[in-house]
């Protein structure tokens, strides 16, 4: 790990230690769901699509700082895959609020409503050795997973409906890492280990 990324970590699990739990998106409920892989997923060259066209999912929305739900905060939302590449192989997906535009995309926005923000991962996934942005795009009972090149338009894979909440100890016991990347979307280089570290260092006050 980088220099940058240890001090990443020390200022993240400080900062949770004082708080009295973790700092990122602590406050938010978890979900289970469906993904339905739409026809332009073919054009991705990764295990997710090789798959069953529909398959259960577990998403969870969160709150980025926790602020009162009246105030705008950065909304986060998790979904997991766990069969991804074959049984007990997941993966994982971590967006945050941002804009929908080329220019925003990469930007946090703070939002007040998980149902009808955009979603994005501010960072590029390697893809089947594409480096694309993937997104969160809100529709009615749920959203489009899109994927974008460059300041390219939005092309969505997979339709992501949001279902019944899970009981809280479940929800609790949900830990989503970067690491869980067996359907072919992986965030790289340094990137990885300054995400990853911030999450673990949040995570260790638990």
């Amino acid at each position: 790990m980088t220099a940058f990324g240890r001090a990443v970590d020390l200022v993240v699990q400080a900062a949770s230690v004082v708080r009295g739990e973790r700092i990122i998106h602590a406050k938010g409920q978890a979900y289970d769901g469906k993904l339905t892989l739409l026809p332009a997923a073919a054009a991705l060259p990764v295990p997710l699509v090789r798959g069953a066209r529909t398959r259960p999912v577990l998403v969870r929305l969160s709150r980025g700082v926790g602020l009162p739900g009246a105030l705008p905060d950065v909304l986060g939302i998790a979904v997991r895959i766990p069969d991804a590449d074959g049984a007990g192989h997941p993966q994982d997906l971590m967006l945050a609020t941002g804009g929908g535009s080329p220019l925003l995309r990469r930007l946090l926005v703070p939002r007040r409503d998980h149902r009808t923000a955009t979603y994005t991962s501010l960072i590029s996934y390697d893809v089947g050795g594409r480096d694309l942005v993937v997104a969160a795009l809100p529709e009615a009972g749920g959203f489009l997973l899109a994927t974008a090149e460059g300041s390219g338009a939005w092309t969505p894979f997979a339709r992501l409906s949001v279902g019944d909440p899970l009981p809280d100890a479940q929800g609790r016991s949900l830990a989503f890492s970067i690491r869980n990347d067996a359907g072919g979307f992986r965030v790289g280089g340094a990137w990885r280990a300054v995400r990853d570290g911030a999450y673990d260092a949040a995570r260790s006050v638990e």
